[in-house]
């Protein structure tokens, strides 16, 4: 994803900073579950579609950038323990 942020950035002639962290929330999702994979010697990975109906988030995920970010943003949130 940060690749094509930095196209897109690129493509409209929009400056780009290099030093832009990037988190993965669904990394912390598997470390929030804490299910061990035996196979890949961690926590185990999830999909968005699955870590949105471990907590019940009525989101469509259209795998559309917009719906993504949106379902990302209420993982996030309950992960956090936030309303969404």
């Amino acid at each position: 994803d940060s690749r094509m942020m930095e196209q897109s950035h690129q493509r409209y002639n929009l400056p780009w900073r290099e030093r832009l962290e990037f988190i993965d929330v669904l990394k912390l999702f598997s470390d929030f579950r804490g299910e061990y994979d035996p196979v890949r010697g961690s926590h185990r990975y999830f999909k968005l579609a699955e870590a949105g109906r471990y907590f019940g988030i009525a989101l469509l995920n259209a795998h559309r950038s917009t719906a993504d970010a949106l379902l990302t943003r209420a993982v996030l949130h309950s992960i956090a323990g936030l309303p969404y």
